[in-house]
C-alpha cells in the first residue's frame, strides 16, 4: 500500500483558508485545511494540484476568498460549485501558474 505523503501545514496562520476559518468561527480549521488540502489534490479530481501548490493557493487570498464561501455551507458542495464556476476556475489556474513560475524563479 502507497503511503500518501504528509499534508503540508499552512503557512499563514492567520489570513488564507486557515486564518479565516478561525475568524468566521469553523468548529475545526485543521479538519477543514485537510479538506481542502484533500479535494484539491485529488489525483482524480477537479484540481489536481501537488500539495505544496494546495498549500500556497489556500494561504493567498484565493484561500481567504474560499474560506468565505464555506460560511454555512456544505464542504464538498462549494468545491464542487467552483469547479463548474468558470471564473473561479480562470482564477484559479492563474493563481496556480503564478506559484508555480515564482517557485521556479527561486530555484523551488
Amino acid at each position: 500500500m502507497e503511503k500518501r505523503p504528509e499534508t503540508p501545514r499552512t503557512r499563514n496562520r492567520e489570513w488564507g483558508f486557515f486564518g479565516t476559518c478561525v475568524t468566521q468561527g469553523h468548529a475545526d480549521p485543521e479538519t477543514a485545511w485537510n479538506e481542502a488540502m484533500a479535494l484539491l489534490t485529488d489525483p482524480h479530481g477537479r484540481f489536481r494540484l501537488e500539495p505544496d501548490v494546495a498549500r500556497d493557493l489556500l494561504d493567498a487570498p484565493w484561500g481567504r476568498h474560499l474560506a468565505d464561501q464555506l460560511v454555512g455551507s456544505e464542504f464538498a458542495g462549494v468545491f464542487e460549485a467552483l469547479a463548474n464556476d468558470r471564473r473561479w476556475m480562470k482564477s484559479t489556474l492563474e493563481i496556480t501558474r503564478a506559484i508555480v513560475r515564482a517557485r521556479a524563479d527561486s530555484g523551488q
